[in-house]
C-alpha cells in the first residue's frame, strides 16, 4: 500500500468569489514553499528525488500529472520501477502528501498551470539531498 496520500480540502463559492481551503493540513514539518508555473503541457520536470525530504503539492491553477517512484537504490536505481501517477486540478481542492524517499516527475495538463509545493527541508539541506534522472526513466516522458 502506498504511503502517498491525498487530503481533501474544499472550495466555498458565493457572490464575492471563491475561498479555497485545506483545513486539515497542519504545517508541522513544512519549512519552505515554492510555486512551479508551466506555460505549456509539453514541459516535463523530473525526475527529481529526495531521500530525506517530504513534499506537499497543491494545484493553484490549471492541472498537473504527478508521477512518483521510490528508488530501490539511489546510486543505481532499477529502470523497472513502476510510478504511481496522480492528477491534481485547481477545480478540486486537494493536497498530495509525499513522504521522504520518493522521486517525482511533473507535467502540466493545461497551459499556464501553477503548482504550490511545500518542502520538508530548508534549502541548504535539500540541496545536499538532491537526486536527478532523465524524464524517460520510469516512463516520465509519457505521464
Amino acid at each position: 500500500m502506498s504511503e502517498i496520500r491525498i487530503l481533501e480540502g474544499g472550495i466555498f463559492r458565493d457572490y464575492r468569489g471563491e475561498l479555497v481551503h485545506m483545513n486539515d493540513f497542519h504545517l508541522e514539518g513544512a519549512h519552505r514553499y515554492y510555486i512551479i508555473k508551466h506555460d505549456n503541457t509539453k514541459v516535463i520536470r523530473g525526475w527529481h528525488g529526495h531521500r530525506f525530504e517530504g513534499k506537499w503539492f497543491q494545484c493553484l491553477r490549471g492541472g498537473f500529472r504527478l508521477a512518483f517512484v521510490r528508488p530501490d537504490d539511489w546510486e543505481n536505481p532499477s529502470p523497472d520501477l513502476r510510478p504511481e501517477v496522480f492528477t491534481l486540478t485547481a477545480e478540486k481542492s486537494e493536497l498530495l502528501c509525499l513522504p521522504a524517499g520518493y522521486a517525482n516527475c511533473i507535467r502540466a495538463t493545461e497551459p499556464d498551470s501553477m503548482l504550490l509545493v511545500f518542502s520538508g527541508k530548508v534549502l541548504p539541506e535539500a540541496v545536499h539531498d538532491s537526486w536527478r534522472w532523465e524524464p524517460q526513466m520510469w516512463g516520465g516522458d509519457k505521464i
